[in-house]
């Protein structure tokens, strides 16, 4: 997504619709970024906003027109978004957001590997196994 220096929207593509999906009608050129959040906050789409909204909407901007590396959001539905946020040269701001409720989940709960798979790996050499995280060998 791109915003101009007022954090008005520009331009945004289709996985962000599908991200925020609860708020892609208000996207429109020229609406601006903190006016979506707001109402995402009275709607109840950021839980982590609950009771703090004031705060978090204080943080959640402060982060859009101050980037410092990326972030996380939790979104009502259970998805959690990593966010990136940039300047650019005129004063814009360029937008990432990616999707990492699956990749989380799988931290949270690793598959089980049955014995047999555990048995085609072998601690004998330093190459790690992508199905158990033990070593396999060369």
């Amino acid at each position: 997504m791109f915003l101009d220096a007022e954090g008005r929207y520009i331009l945004w593509n289709q996985q962000y619709v599908n991200i925020y999906k609860r708020s892609s009608h208000l996207f429109q050129p020229g609406a601006r970024l903190a006016d979506t959040l707001r109402i995402g906050v009275e709607r109840g789409d950021y839980p982590e906003a609950f009771g703090r909204e004031e705060e978090w909407m204080t943080t959640r901007l402060d982060k859009l027109f101050n980037p410092d590396g990326r972030h996380e959001q939790k979104l009502t539905d259970g998805h959690t978004i990593l966010i990136e946020e940039r300047r650019t040269s005129d004063g814009g701001i360029i937008g990432l957001r990616v999707d990492i409720t699956e990749k989380k989940r799988a931290r949270r709960h690793p598959p089980y590997f049955s014995p047999a798979t555990r048995s085609r790996c072998s601690s004998t050499v330093s190459t790690t196994c992508a199905s158990c995280r033990s070593t396999t060998p060369r």
